[in-house]
Formats: structure tokens, sequence, C-alpha cells
């Protein structure tokens, strides 16, 4: 047995790959995001693909991982921080009717695939763990998960009421409230 040594050393073709892989997912959400469309999309062979990402679920794995470092990317460009503007961010996404797709592609692709829902749910504890200290609360506090549930409801029935009115801008701040977050916000 021959041991997989690494493809050409070509530093940009994990990028490329990973930016193919963005583009499809955002596009045409996780089901049509396979190893030999990305590939093609990347102008990589499927070989090259696998060395970076064996199976699909570590590609889904590096799209949820980067989408998350673009967000704080940003966030860091656009605000100057504060609790404020993590939730505006924050709502910004959720409200984005493309990428709310996406993540409705993702559910589920995650309830047909185990890996695929430990990726899925690893996504939505890190979101908790990012929210948390907005809120002076535990990452595993479901309070806090249950505020990421409902900003997620919100987004949802935005794309399925086409008649629903736009939230305006502080939804998610009204939701925090309503919930008993914004005192802890204020205080962070």
């Amino acid at each position: 047995m021959v041991a997989s040594s690494p493809p050409p050393d070509d530093s940009g073709a994990k990028r490329r790959i990973l930016d193919a892989a963005l583009a499809i997912f955002h596009e045409q959400g996780a089901k049509a995001l396979t190893q030999p469309r990305t590939a093609a999309a990347a102008g990589v062979r499927q070989s090259h693909l696998t060395y970076y990402f064996p199976k699909k679920a570590d590609l889904l794995a590096a799209v949820l991982r980067e989408t998350h470092v673009r967000a704080a990317a940003r966030e860091s460009e656009t605000e100057a921080g504060g609790p404020e503007a993590a939730l505006n961010a924050l709502e910004a996404l959720i409200l984005d009717a493309d990428r709310m797709r996406s993540f409705l592609h993702l559910v589920i692709e995650a309830s047909l695939d185990p890996t695929v829902g430990t990726i899925v749910a690893g996504h939505t504890n890190g979101l908790a763990s990012e929210l948390a200290p907005l809120f002076g609360r535990d990452a595993h506090d479901p309070l806090l998960h249950a505020f990421v549930d409902r900003a997620r409801g919100l987004g949802i029935r935005l794309l399925l009421d086409p008649t629903a009115t736009t939230p305006g801008k502080g939804e998610l701040q009204r939701i925090a409230d309503e919930m008993g977050l914004r005192p802890l916000l204020h205080s962070v």
C-alpha cells in the first residue's frame, strides 16, 4: 500500500477549493456541495481536493469555519464593537434570505447524515459561544440557545411569508429584551 503524498506545492489550491465550496454552499446549498462539483469549480483534480478534505463532512466543516471567520472580519471592519454591534451583525446574518436558505439546506443534509449533524451542532454551539459573553451567560445556557432558535425562526418566517414585514433594525435586541437578556447585555 502506497502512502498518500501531498499534491504538488500549490499554496493557493486549498484557498481556491474553499472559495469554490463557499460559493456553491451559499448559492445552491449544502446538498449541492459535492466533492466533484467543488473540485471542478476550483479548477483542481478531485484527488487534490480529497487530500485537503477527505470527506464531504470535512468540506462542510471548513465552510462553516470560514463563514465565521469572514463574519468576524466584516464585523471588525464595519463596527467599533460592543454588544449592539454583535447583535446587528447577527441580525444581518439571520435576515439574509440566501444565508438562511443555506442554513436550512444544511439542516436537511444533517437530518440525512449524522456526521453533518455533528457539524451543525458544533456550528450552533459555536454561535452560542460567540454570543454568551454579550449576555453574560454560559455558552450552554438554555435561554441563550432559545434566543438563537428564536432568531433563526424569525429568518425562517421571512422566507416562508413573502408578505411579512421585514423587521426593523434592532429586532434581535427587542427579542433579547422580551427574553430578559437586555439587562445582562447592557451590563457587559
